[in-house]
């Protein structure tokens, strides 16, 4: 990231870029160029070797801020080119019997679902709420009252068997009952 500055002379220039690739560590800076720390901060003292680092960090944080900070797409230009892809998924065309269909149902109905989702349209309209709070007592009646009824089915099913029971079936089908 050497920048060419005839104000600077060739160990500044190389102080100045080791000084920002480095993070500005004293050591590091100092090992690399193979000088000591009192070096470093001579170098880091002479104003305009400060005015040079002060000039590139301006550039570096305007460069992250144009970059980073700014979204790449903007919410609006999702929501048109998914609307182009709608559009262009719905258009009409004729299959080999002559029948007007879409020519690509899927894709519009991806984007009209991603259309959806950026304007928050699938957000759902009611809340269910289906937990039930019951007490301990409740619930032992419940399975009292269920039981019982359990049993009331098994007495009837029950009372339906002994009544046939005396009712023969024969073989061919006919009914017919033991008094004769």
């Amino acid at each position: 990231m050497s920048s060419v500055n005839s104000a600077l002379a060739g160990r500044q220039e190389e102080f100045v870029d080791a000084w920002l690739e480095l993070d500005e560590n004293y050591t590091k800076v100092a090992k690399h160029m193979n000088v000591s720390v009192r070096r470093i901060s001579q170098f880091i003292a002479v104003p305009k070797v400060k005015a040079e680092v002060a000039r590139r960090k301006g550039l570096m944080l305007a460069f992250i801020n144009e970059n980073v900070n700014k979204p790449v797409i903007s919410k609006h230009e999702i929501a048109e080119l998914y609307w182009e892809v709608a559009k262009a998924g719905a258009e009409r065309g004729f299959d080999k019997e002559g029948n007007s269909i879409m020519l690509n149902p899927g894709s519009t109905n991806t984007a009209l679902a991603g259309l959806g989702k950026l304007y928050g349209y699938d957000a759902p309209v009611e809340v269910v709420h289906t937990k039930v709070e019951r007490t301990e007592v409740e619930i032992v009646a419940n399975v009292q009252a269920l039981q019982a009824e359990l049993n009331a089915l098994l007495a009837i099913e029950h009372t339906d068997i002994e009544d046939t029971a005396d009712i023969a079936v024969p073989s061919s089908g006919a009914l017919h009952t033991d008094e004769a």
